[in-house]
């Protein structure tokens, strides 16, 4: 029940006297993955899919999204890529290009077709381990329509070219600078939590109409991180399932 006095919490709150719950019937993967790219990083990229392939839960579909491509054959060079990985995984990736604005803009357009019951957004020069996906399933259960968030753990890492491709290599150890579990304190002063740590409810997208603020050219991710977990609140699990990749140069 939403408060009907002039409080501060009922005014927050609201907008959400109206909101349409839309009923979804389809039949609809656990997760929809994002990642957001430029095409120029393909050896790291490569991880990333592999990352993927290597989830122990495979229910989930990739929108791999093509910010602003250098020039024409960029986006065929990625879904070459793509045609190079295990069938398993390379019939539920597909190429998006997404074209202006800011680093927001990819995003907001991956939320349009994405069909995954919850979104997760994953950079591809970070690492996922292989309890990822389940470890946000099994979130899902226990907290469902809430933000999801797991353990991320942090190295630095070295540039070195890989053949012709830029690579990166361990310059140092895992650090565990992320708390076990999420407070809203805490992500105010700063960002406590990776982006890929987390996984939204496609309902605040669907249904609340949440998107990636396109002015802002950074903190996009903190920013809706935020929004979110103050709406429907978040779930946490102190599973490590991702590391953060540090780049020393």
């Amino acid at each position: 029940m939403i408060p009907v006095n002039d409080s501060a919490i009922s005014q927050f709150l609201r907008p959400l006297e109206h909101v349409e719950w839309k009923s979804d019937e389809e039949v609809r993967p656990f997760l929809s993955v994002v990642i957001r790219t430029q095409g120029h990083r393909g050896a790291l990229l490569c991880d990333a899919l592999v990352c993927l392939a290597g989830q122990s839960n495979q229910d989930f579909e990739v929108l791999l999204v093509l910010h602003d491509p250098d020039h024409d054959d960029r986006a065929s060079e990625l879904s070459a890529l793509v045609e190079s990985e295990t069938p398993s995984l390379r019939d539920r990736v597909t190429v998006h290009v997404s074209r202006g604005a800011t680093r927001s803009r990819p995003l907001n357009d991956a939320i349009e077709i994405a069909r995954g019951r919850y979104v997760a957004f994953f950079d591809d020069d970070d690492l996922l381990l292989a309890n990822w996906v389940s470890t946000f399933a099994q979130l899902a259960q226990r907290y469902p329509g809430r933000v999801l968030r797991s353990v991320v753990v942090d190295q630095e890492f070295s540039h070195e070219m890989w053949g012709s491709h830029r690579g990166l290599i361990a310059a140092g150890p895992v650090s565990f600078g992320y708390a076990d579990s999420f407070t809203l304190h805490e992500h105010l002063l700063g960002g406590a939590t990776p982006f890929h740590g987390f996984a939204f409810p496609r309902s605040i997208f669907q249904s609340l109409g949440f998107r990636f603020e396109e002015s802002m050219s950074i903190y996009e991710d903190w920013d809706l991180q935020l929004r979110a977990a103050a709406i429907v609140g978040v779930g946490s699990s102190s599973e490590v399932t991702a590391i953060y990749r540090r780049h020393r140069n």
